[in-house]
């Protein structure tokens, strides 16, 4: 995929690409843990009506990013460097913020369910980064 094409279908777990790794540890691409994480961005990501997750720089040097697609408006925004090891602390504090509040996003959304702008979530989570990061690219690409 290449930016600027609409995202295409991820499944998760993903099959293995053939693509190197950026780095090389025990949480690096297609474990389990690793797998698990990048499913619940997406499945975050879902909740944000305009908003659809893709993955790109698989096999890069910098390793893959998870990139956020805007449906209506047809751009894209760098999200998160998900294949760096120093973000998944990050992510996973994040995640277990949400989920100590009692947010959370194991399953994508779907057509009965809906998400309420308003609902509550700490100002720390990833629904909070989420949500902040989705507004601030409108105003960048309205610019």
């Amino acid at each position: 995929m290449f930016m600027g094409s609409v995202p295409h279908p991820v499944s998760f777990p993903r099959a293995d690409d053939g693509f190197g790794f950026a780095w090389n540890w025990e949480g690096q691409r297609f474990t389990p843990v690793y797998e698990a994480r990048v499913k619940y961005i997406f499945n975050a990501i879902s909740l944000f009506p305009d908003w659809t997750a893709a993955i790109e720089f698989e096999g890069s040097e910098d390793g893959e990013v998870i990139v956020a697609y805007h449906n209506e408006l047809g751009f894209w925004r760098y999200l998160i460097p998900i294949e760096d090891p120093s973000t998944h602390e990050w992510v996973d504090e994040m995640i277990a913020k949400d989920k100590a509040f009692g947010v959370t996003c194991e399953g994508p959304d779907t057509e009965a369910t809906v998400f309420i702008q308003g609902m509550p979530y700490p100002r720390d989570g990833l629904m909070a980064y989420l949500d902040e990061f989705f507004k601030e690219a409108l105003q960048v690409h309205e610019q």
